[in-house]
């Protein structure tokens, strides 16, 4: 060290001081005038914030900067670096709000440089970043202040980049966590979702690559979901602890809570369809079940619906069916809740539906066709169907029925309601005016019926005769309501077959009566329709 150094080293105003005052002049020269730069008192970690204008106006977009100086040294070359403090690079890593750049000042060739220090920093391996004190930072020759157009694009970019690293809503965290692990492994596409209040992690492989699974389980029930994974291709649902998997690094980062459950699912679905056909050939005792095959090692899985309606058809196949037929189960659910919302007179598949329910009520015999991407795998013959199950559904079937048949002969279509009890009424009053509409009349068994009306007294004062004896009520119009319709019908008579007068109270007007009937246990409701029916 030569004298002149070293007195410029103990000196009160000396060389740093100068660098660090050339360094704020150069980088204000290379700024555009308009740019406001704001000082920090204290300086620590961070020197100037500054706001870039627009047409004279300010943009409200802020970022930070750290001034470095730099005399270089002669007969040096490559790019500049510096050695930065990673507790102050940790520090804006970690905690700055805003995007924090380093911009390091050639004093003597006039020049500044800069790196975002976030996006840096989170490149970086996390033993760099804890267990270094210090980290070289290289800048490159075109990220330069005075290409002002390239460093007013590093500031939009930086403060979207901190958006995504930090992000303030649900949309964007989940946004960013995809990043984060598609990052990991570019052979699998992932989704990231938020299902009641938990993260739900979907991994699809974009290309097929080899893993391994295996399970540590004892349940019998995990045990036989594991099975039929394998086998039928159904759906296995695990908990994390039980599986373990080998072959992405994807693996590891899903392997940190061992309570949660896993969804493994088979995606090699394969179109297809069954058809269900009974008695004859024609279209309408026939069913056509779209859905899908699931390959699994030893069965076919298949999951079908008719679109629109309300059943579903669900059925595993021996590999060896079309060669060795053998045994197997078929499952079939109907959903009445498919049908809410629609209209009566046009349900989707309803004839359909309502032919193969009869059909399997009534003991004809079933058949399946099962054909993959449509080439025929097999037929089979359905016995000991189970349909007695369904006894329910056909009644409401029945109903229903009869609901598109009166919709037809009123011209109108009703939407169908929620099923709840409330529609009980609805279905009753669809049955009797269909009766009387169509077969004349309806008989109801009303043992012990109350009935009570006003009455005039018959001529003479004489009381009624308490003997057993019908009563009959003509209404020429009766209102009938149904799935929120009205329609109107009439003359309707109602006739009690047996009652008999147990009460006979007057009235405070005279010449009437308060009359109670009873009916014995033999007494039937008739209601018929007493006019012509067009």
């Amino acid at each position: 060290m030569d004298a002149k150094s070293d007195q410029d080293k103990h000196a009160t105003v000396g060389d740093r001081f100068a660098t660090s005052e050339s360094a704020y002049t150069i980088f204000r020269q290379l700024l555009p005038a308009k740019w406001i730069i704001r000082p920090q008192t204290p300086d620590f970690h961070i020197d100037y914030l500054i706001e870039p204008t627009e047409a004279g106006e300010l943009t409200g977009i802020n970022a930070a900067v750290q001034l470095k100086g730099w005399v270089p040294k002669e007969n040096r070359g490559g790019n500049p670096t510096y050695q930065l403090k990673t507790k102050h690079l940790l520090y804006y890593l970690e905690k700055c709000e805003l995007p924090v750049f380093l911009v390091l000042i050639d004093v003597t060739n006039r020049r500044a440089y800069w790196v975002f220090t976030q996006q840096f920093g989170h490149a970086l391996s996390h033993d760099m970043l804890r267990k270094r004190k210090r980290i070289l930072v290289r800048f490159q020759p075109q990220d330069t202040v005075a290409d002002t157009p390239r460093f007013m694009q590093a500031i939009l970019d930086s403060v979207k980049f901190l958006r995504e690293l930090r992000p303030s809503s649900i949309e964007a965290a989940l946004s960013q966590r995809k990043k984060e692990l598609e990052a990991k492994d570019h052979r699998v596409e992932v989704q990231v979702d938020m299902i009641g209040g938990h993260q739900s992690i979907i991994l699809s492989p974009k290309e097929e690559f080899p893993f391994t699974m295996s399970f540590n389980t004892k349940d019998p029930k995990t045990i036989k979901s594991v099975r039929d994974f394998l086998e039928k291709g159904t759906d296995l649902s695990i908990r994390r602890d039980e599986i373990e998997f080998k072959g992405s690094p994807l693996f590891d980062e899903i392997a940190t809570n061992k309570d949660e459950k896993l969804l493994i699912q088979h995606r090699k679905d394969v179109e297809g369809h069954v058809l269900l056909s009974w008695g004859e050939t024609d279209a309408e005792s026939q069913a056509y079940v779209p859905g899908k095959f699931r390959l699994g090692l030893k069965y076919l899985s298949f999951d079908g619906q008719l679109p629109g309606s309300l059943l579903q058809v669900a059925t595993s196949i021996p590999w060896t069916v079309a060669s060795t037929p053998e045994p197997f189960s078929v499952s079939m659910s109907f959903q009445l809740n498919k049908w809410q919302g629609q209209r009566v007179v046009v349900l989707p598949y309803f004839e359909s539906i309502y032919g193969l329910l009869k059909a399997g009520l009534s003991g004809k015999d079933i058949i399946l066709r099962f054909y993959v991407q449509g080439n025929s795998l097999g037929a089979s013959r359905m016995s000991d169907n189970g349909f007695e199950a369904f006894e329910s559904a056909m009644s409401l079937l029945e109903t229903l029925s009869r609901a598109r048949a009166l919709a037809k002969h009123f011209k109108i279509d009703p939407v169908i309601p929620v099923f709840s009890p409330a529609i009980e009424r609805d279905l009753d009053v669809i049955d009797e005016l269909h009766a009387i509409l169509f077969s004349n009349e309806r008989r109801i068994p009303t043992p012990n019926v109350k009935i009570s009306f006003k009455a005039f007294s018959p001529a003479g004062g004489e009381p009624l005769d308490p003997r057993i004896g019908p009563l009959r009520r003509v209404d020429p119009v009766r209102e009938y309501r149904f799935f929120g319709q009205l329609v109107h019908l009439g003359p309707i008579q109602t006739q009690f077959t047996q009652l008999r007068l147990v009460r006979q109270v007057p009235l405070p007007k005279p010449g009437w009566f308060k009359l109670e009937l009873v009916g014995t246990k033999s007494c039937v409701r008739i209601v018929q329709h007493k006019g012509v029916v067009y």
